[in-house]
């Protein structure tokens, strides 16, 4: 089956990274602590046959032009110093020997050709080379330049920073560090920028200086994240905070909706036909600009839909919100063109504004789409991108990746597939930059954001080879187990006893594998940690009770002190977790004040601020493995070829009592038989999210053939064609509306991503010759019920995992099972991720078909 991972849709809107207004890159905050905490562990010497015959240290010299960027020669010189256990000199001015850092602005410096091979490559690229065992040249026309090609230099040599934490950093013990090579490196992305979600408070009694923040900005500038530009966020809050009593005073300047004018909020949209609305609003963001030296202005409106329906405003365009909002971006945009020549202005295509706009738009706009979810197109996230890039030339894709609101730091990225597949597809697609929010927790998202520092400098690079580095690295002897956990994790995981089992018994096998190697078992140590509040939160999430009170407090209570007890260690966004805990989950005003971060004498952080000793966290894993000891689960991989089954599967008319509402995006195969249709019946619901959902047929060539809107009308509506025998892909792009949707009976019909949003009729599956457990994850909100190839209910928990033995006769033969509902997809282990709804309708993998 395919590991492309798919996106979920939530219920909530997700307020994005905040009233950013300037495109510059945030201060560094990298405190004196922070600078120092990544502790450098010095592995064995490496074993590298000197590529000039002889070792060189390059005449342990370093010349730098002036002001050369200090945080990157800092880290540059302590790391060749650490390797090679030689004192490096650092002089300022040219040379013709030694390690030598030179601005293209310094012609004297310069040598034949430097100039032109960095020519039109913008301020991050670097020419690096080597053409004798004295002298090694890094040249860049920017000091980001310089910093890269630093940073490059010594991850060649072998440096990694491999996640913000102390024991993290390996740099190995070398005699030589000759290199040969002549080669401009450039940037795919001109942005490559991630925040996670929440940030990190104030300062509190575990972080009195704010230092994780510092950490985690120096981790991204050593890995390469940043770029020439960042974009901002929402900033229309801020206006209409900033000028509430201009906008009050004069209410016209505010959007008509409904025949009335909207009273002022944060949220409250402009009536953009307005002029003297417009000019206040251009001239803010001008000032702005002046103000603050920024090179990019967002122009990007509140975090709420809504326009205006004056006969002026509907006129704009066609009317439509994206026509509005890009209208009043034009307007500033013209503005910062005369008035700042080289400046632009950027905005979201997001939420209602998400489509392009039927107006054109001005030269020096940045637009940063969100095409994998918040967008109410219909159209693919491709599809989007695609239509935004035939509009303007600054395209950036803003996305999201396992935030902590959604998941709470649960492992579900897929780190083997989609770092990969959106640096390829976005950079094949001529998007210039990519902003992720995900969250500061690098147990679940460490190797990811690792995996996506590297690709989007270059996406031709080899993902699983980073990552074998990466674990080797990091675990020593020990990689093998952590790669089994770390794969499990980005494709099977589900929090339950199974998953708890198997990572017990595999960090317990990556320890004894490292035994003797300090570094990485300080190293799989922070991943035990990991693990052990994996097991609380399984714990906490699943006691019932009313927040606040027994042992659901007792228990949220539990999960808090652990976060804060590891707070250093980074594996969990242990600020973000906690404030969840205690305001979206638990609503407890005790456990809060707790937890004051203005009060550091408050009851909870006696217990938050006491260290995890070596001797605890041995014996918390002994009876972690205890508690949850190893269940055999047969997983199996199955071929994504489907076909018909050799004998033909026995006929049932679905339940009709019960309809199968899904949600998401999702992709349908279906067999059009000769001398029939491709014919489906779908029904989208009524939503205040989408007026419609986008279906798309792609004929077996892999050709779109037909599209077609179906409306959010709660309307049944069918969408049928002629056309040629084969295999027929139904992708429907839904955007939490739901929808219903049906095939002919006796047609070939199946989907692999099922989210069910009320309890599910009876869904088929096929258990093939040969399998002895039926094993699946349904985490539906009550138990489903299982039956057999005979329609025979089968006892089970019904609820979470489900495992059970497949009876002699019963494989080789099409199960089923009732009343699943979930915004999780179900997860087959044992069997195919196939399902449909009738036994004669399913489709098999081919090499499970009977």
């Amino acid at each position: 089956m395919s590991r492309r991972t798919r996106l979920l849709r939530f219920g909530a809107l997700l307020v994005f990274c905040g009233a950013l207004g300037c495109s510059r890159s945030p201060p560094n905050r990298e405190s004196k602590s922070a600078a120092s905490n990544a502790a450098p562990v010095t592995q064995p010497l490496a074993v590298v046959p000197p590529v000039y015959g002889t070792p060189t240290l390059y005449e342990g010299a370093i010349h730098v032009p002036a002001a050369a960027p200090k945080p990157a020669m800092d880290d540059a010189l302590a790391a060749l110093e650490k390797m090679t256990g030689h004192a490096f000199t650092v002089t300022e001015g040219p040379a013709d020997s030694g390690i030598v850092l030179v601005r293209t602005a310094d012609v004297a410096s310069l040598l034949p050709g430097e100039v032109d091979a960095l020519a039109g490559k913008g301020p991050e690229a670097f020419l690096i080379r080597s053409s004798d065992p004295k002298t090694l040249r890094i040249v860049a026309s920017a000091d980001a330049g310089l910093t890269n090609g630093l940073y490059f230099f010594v991850r060649e040599l072998g440096v990694r920073w491999l996640l913000p934490a102390d024991d993290w950093t390996v740099i190995p013990a070398r005699s030589d560090i000759g290199l040969k090579i002549d080669r401009v490196v450039t940037p795919a992305f001109l942005m490559r920028w991630f925040a996670g979600t929440g940030g990190f408070g104030s300062p509190s009694p575990v972080d009195p200086k704010m230092s994780m923040r510092g950490r985690w900005d120096t981790w991204k500038r050593r890995n390469g994240f940043g770029g020439q530009y960042i974009l901002g966020g929402h900033t229309g809050e801020t206006f209409a905070l900033q000028y509430r009593a201009v906008l009050e005073a004069h209410p016209e300047y505010l959007a008509l909706v409904g025949g009335k004018r909207v009273k002022w909020s944060i949220a409250a949209r402009l009536c953009v036909s307005n002029p003297a609305a417009v000019k206040l609003y251009v001239d803010d963001r001008i000032a702005f600009m002046k103000r603050t030296n920024s090179g990019i202005v967002s122009v990007e409106p509140g975090d709420q839909p809504g326009h205006c329906d004056c006969e002026r405003c509907k006129a704009i365009g066609k009317g439509t919100e994206s026509d509005q909002v890009f209208y009043l971006a034009n307007q500033v945009a013209k503005a910062v063109a005369k008035e700042l020549p080289g400046h632009g202005v950027s905005l979201l295509a997001y939420s209602a504004h998400a489509a392009p706009p039927n107006i054109p738009l001005e030269p020096n706009m940045y637009v940063m789409v969100a095409p994998e979810a918040y967008q109410h197109t219909g159209m693919s996230p491709l599809k989007l991108i695609t239509a935004w890039r035939k509009r303007v030339e600054h395209l950036s894709v803003y996305t999201y990746w396992s935030l902590a609101e959604w998941l709470y730091d649960v492992p579900s990225f897929d780190w083997r597939d989609i770092p990969v597949d959106r640096a390829r597809s976005y950079h094949a697609a001529g998007v210039e930059g990519l902003s992720l929010e995900t969250s500061f927790g690098s147990g679940a998202m460490g190797l990811g954001l690792y995996l996506a520092s590297r690709l989007l400098w270059d996406p031709s690079e080899d993902p699983a080879a980073i990552a074998t580095d990466f674990l080797s690295n990091a675990f020593g002897a020990g990689a093998p187990a952590m790669r089994r956990l770390e794969e499990r994790w980005a494709t099977h995981f589900t929090l339950t006893p199974y998953e708890l089992g198997a990572s017990y018994a595999d960090l317990a096998e990556a320890q004894a594998a490292a035994k003797g190697d300090a570094a990485a078992l300080r190293r799989i140590a922070d991943m035990q940690t990991y693990l052990h509040y994996l097991r609380l939160w399984y714990e906490y999430q699943g006691t019932g009770g009313t927040p606040g009170i027994g042992l659901r407090r007792e228990r949220a209570l539990g999960v808090i002190v652990w976060l804060y007890r590891n707070y250093d260690r980074a594996m969990v966004s242990s600020f973000r977790i906690k404030s969840l805990i205690v305001d979206r989950r638990e609503h407890d005003a005790t456990l809060k004040s707790e937890f004051d971060e203005h009060n550091y004498a408050s009851a909870g952080w006696a217990a938050a601020t006491k260290p995890v000793s070596s001797a605890e966290l041995a014996q918390l894993m002994q009876d972690g493995a205890r508690a949850y000891p190893p269940i055999r689960i047969d997983t199996r991989d199955y071929s994504p070829k489907l076909v018909m089954p050799k004998t033909p599967l026995p006929a049932q008319a679905p339940e009709a009592s019960r309809r199968l509402v899904l949600a998401g995006a999702m992709d349908f195969e279906q067999e059009v038989l000769p001398g029939r249709p491709f014919e489906v019946e779908i029904t989208v619901n009524k939503s205040i999210f989408d007026s419609f959902d986008q279906v798309t047929i792609t004929n077996p060539a892999g050709e779109d053939v037909h599209t077609e809107a179906v409306p959010a009308d709660g309307g049944s509506h069918t969408v049928r064609f002629d056309t040629a025998p084969g295999r027929y892909r139904c992708h429907v792009e839904d955007q939490k509306a739901t929808f219903v949707i049906r095939a002919p009976a006796g047609t070939p019909w199946v989907m692999s991503n099922l989210v069910s949003t009320d309890l599910s009729p009876r869904v088929y599956f096929w258990v093939p010759s040969g399998v002895h457990q039926v094993a699946m994850y349904a985490p539906s909100v009550l138990p489903v019920e299982l039956f057999d190839g005979d329609g025979h209910a089968v006892p089970s928990a019904g609820l979470g995992l489900i495992s059970v033995p497949v009876p002699k006769g019963q494989d080789g033969r099409v199960w089923s099972f009732r009343g699943y509902k979930s915004w999780v997809p179900i997860r087959a282990f044992s069997v195919p991720q196939v399902f449909a709804l009738s036994p004669d309708a399913l489709l098999v993998p081919e090499d499970a078909a009977n």
